[in-house]
């Protein structure tokens, strides 16, 4: 604590007047600061830096996604956790526009034909850049407009690029205002208006690189940049683990240092010294097995040793006598710590522990459904703000408006714009929650359309479906349980005649 010159005169001619005033002051600087802001012995290590989000990602945004992806190659945990956002965001199905009749048709004609190199339709297409978002904190979408000649039904596809092809390392100020943000330029009023790319991925090597890594402008309008963005003014995204990669990394640590540790418990070795190889191929013959079959390594101890701790092996080392060996199990609470880490492992990577592990011994409804209500906000939340904002709905104003030109959606309006049918979430407990569907309804709180949406489905083609299901089963005059006109919930028949029908139309 620091003491002016009042302080310390106070202290010296009057000691319990000096004691009030130091105790006042400690007080009141208890009130005005945060513990967390104060800087302590506890804290003298913490070392945070005050800087912008895009000064924080132009530093480190490359190793990074270095890191998470060489975690999603050889990490199975980590693999599945990008495989579960993926599902949970965009699959099946992916998010789709609400489209009936011929609309509908024009629509998924072209989903099949949009992916330049024919590997997936749109819903593909959206996984991938989910998946790409996830483990690279971004992606980019170049809609390519292709010649009538091409045979497409609609003459626009869609190219996924890799985050790399961004110049993160061009940021300048240009004349009148403008400037370039980490490989983005904006206008003087702040609008993003061009992106400096590479022609080449610039982790090609050798053959693949043919442009060498000089960046060049395009315009914003001929890109569809995908990411989540966490802070106001943040450029770039980061991958879904930037905040959990060195736990990540101590795990993998971790693991690798239990099964070494568990092949030596396993090992029952014995250890030979001052034998040449006769004395050993010896010992192994008077304990019944051959050398081979018994793994006998006659050699001196060197560096590898625990290399030769074996199950069964015969180990030759310095001296005169024979010593049977064998580790003895230690206690641990290794699954413990474990489940504790893949606890914050599962939070970093935006999805429960359960849906990382697979471990579920013990979950029951209610902790799975509780568990997976939070990690589905985040999902939906993905789904609304990212996928939906920045690339269903631009590309779906894209491909009506080129449609329409080649004489495709000709029953839209000209600024038409679909609401999502969202992908659905498979249910836990489907009867349980039918029903709490059904009492939604029934209730006023939601609607049949709203309640088909959530499903994946769209209500006006549901409502032909049924359409078309009735005619045909009255035409036949059959009779099925699923059809409410004739069965009750009971299975007992309902008189036909009251509930109107085909029947009664004539």
């Amino acid at each position: 604590m620091k003491h002016n010159l009042i302080d310390r005169a106070l202290g010296y001619f009057s000691p319990e007047t000096g004691l009030k005033r130091a105790r006042a002051r400690l007080l009141l600087d208890g009130v005005r600061r945060y513990d967390g802001g104060q800087h302590t012995r506890d804290t003298a290590d913490w070392n945070a830096q005050n800087t912008s989000a895009n000064a924080e990602i132009a530093h480190d945004l490359v190793t990074l996604r270095a890191r998470s992806r060489e975690l999603v190659r050889n990490n199975p945990f980590a693999q599945h956790a990008q495989e579960v956002f993926i599902n949970n965001t965009a699959s099946p199905n992916g998010l789709l526009p609400q489209l009936s009749g011929s609309s509908y048709d024009d629509f998924m004609l072209w989903s099949d034909d949009c992916d330049p190199e024919r590997v997936s339709d749109f819903a593909g297409i959206e996984g991938l850049i989910a998946g790409a978002v996830w483990e690279s904190g971004e992606a980019l979408v170049r809609p390519i407009v292709r010649k009538r000649s091409a045979g497409l039904h609609v003459p626009l596809q869609l190219q996924v690029i890799e985050p790399d092809y961004i110049d993160h390392s061009k940021s300048t100020d240009l004349p009148n205002g403008a400037r370039v943000v980490n490989g983005i330029e904006y206008d003087a009023e702040g609008l993003r208006v061009a992106y400096w790319l590479f022609r080449d991925h610039p982790g090609n090597i050798g053959l693949l690189s043919r442009f060498g890594h000089q960046s060049v402008r395009v315009p914003a309008s001929e890109i569809l940049h995908i990411f989540n963005r966490k802070r106001p003014g943040q450029v770039h995204g980061v991958p879904a683990m930037a905040s959990s990669l060195i736990s990540w990394r101590n795990v993998s640590s971790y693991e690798n240092a239990v099964e070494v540790r568990k092949k030596i418990e396993a090992c029952m070795t014995a250890f030979v010294t001052g034998g040449d190889g006769d004395l050993v191929r010896e010992i192994a013959s008077s304990l019944g097995t051959s050398p081979d079959s018994f793994n006998v390594l006659s050699k001196l101890i060197g560096p590898d040793l625990v290399g030769m701790l074996e199950p069964g092996a015969i180990v030759a080392l310095p001296g005169g006598d024979l010593k049977v060996d064998s580790f003895a199990p230690q206690a641990s609470n290794d699954t413990e710590f474990l489940n504790h880490k893949f606890r914050g492992l599962a939070a970093g990577a935006g999805v429960t522990e359960m849906q990382l592990t697979g471990d579920m011994s013990k979950a029951n409804y209610s902790s799975m459904r509780g568990g997976l209500i939070e990690a589905r906000l985040g999902f939906r939340k993905f789904q609304k703000h990212v996928l939906a904002h920045q690339l269903v709905r631009p590309v779906v104003k894209r491909v009506f408006g080129i449609g329409k030109l080649a004489g495709r959606f000709e029953g839209l309006a000209d600024r038409f714009r679909p609401d999502m049918i969202w992908p659905v979430f498979e249910s836990v407990d489907p009867l349980k929650d039918v029903m709490a569907d059904l009492i939604e309804v029934r209730s006023g709180f939601a609607t049949p359309q709203q309640k088909m949406a959530e499903r994946g489905n769209d209500f006006e083609r549901s409502i032909q479906e049924v359409l078309n299901f009735v005619k045909a089963v009255d035409k036949e005059g059959l009779v099925f349980d699923s059809d409410p006109r004739r069965v009750t919930k009971t299975g007992v028949a309902n008189d036909f005649g009251l509930l109107g029908g085909s029947d009664t139309e004539g």
